[in-house]
């Protein structure tokens, strides 16, 4: 029972919360830089390297808790076997000796699905797959329909609802013309 209720828990945090925070931060991208809206449209090739970088720039997945197989040394730091750790994606997809200008949104990087964004290793997300294609046909849908989209009333101070974890805004009020 105590695994199948942790795979339910996984199944609707990671099937839900995760995808439809990651739609949100693509398109608070497409309003901060509307260039990207028609770049988009025009090129829908890109698609694929907009969803990685947006993955790369705002996971929303920021870190998970971990525990530590066996004894690590990290930075001159030692770390003991079955010590818990939190692993940050979100710094990790920020860091200068992985990826060149990391503070910077770049969709044409080179190496931009090289991100955290979905875990690595034996703790890969399973629904990867899925939620790239759920954000690939959002997006799609959503700039096939909708034109000039910008924000109809300003973000809060703070964006984002507290979390030690995920990374979720708060709301997002659009404005946007029909095609």
């Amino acid at each position: 029972m105590h695994e199948l209720q942790n795979l339910m828990h996984q199944l609707i945090t990671s099937g839900y919360e995760t995808t439809q925070s990651a739609i949100a931060h693509g398109m608070w991208l497409l309003v901060r830089q509307p260039e990207l809206q028609d770049m988009l449209r025009n090129e829908p090739e890109k698609m694929k390297k907009f969803i990685e970088e947006s993955q790369r720039w705002e996971s929303p997945v920021q870190g998970l808790a971990r525990t530590t197989t066996r004894e690590i040394e990290l930075n001159g730091t030692t770390i003991p076997a079955n010590s818990p750790v939190i692993v940050r994606y979100g710094a990790a997809n920020r860091d200068a000796e992985m990826f060149e200008c990391p503070h910077k949104f770049d969709i044409d990087r080179k190496n931009a699905g090289a991100h955290m964004a979905f875990g690595s290793g034996a703790h890969f997300c399973v629904g990867a797959m899925l939620a790239r294609q759920e954000m690939a046909s959002s997006f799609t849908a959503l700039l096939n329909r909708m034109d000039d989209i910008k924000l109809a009333q300003p973000l809060a101070d703070l964006v984002h609802e507290p979390s030690m974890f995920f990374l979720p805004i708060k709301h997002m009020h659009l404005a946007f013309n029909k095609r």
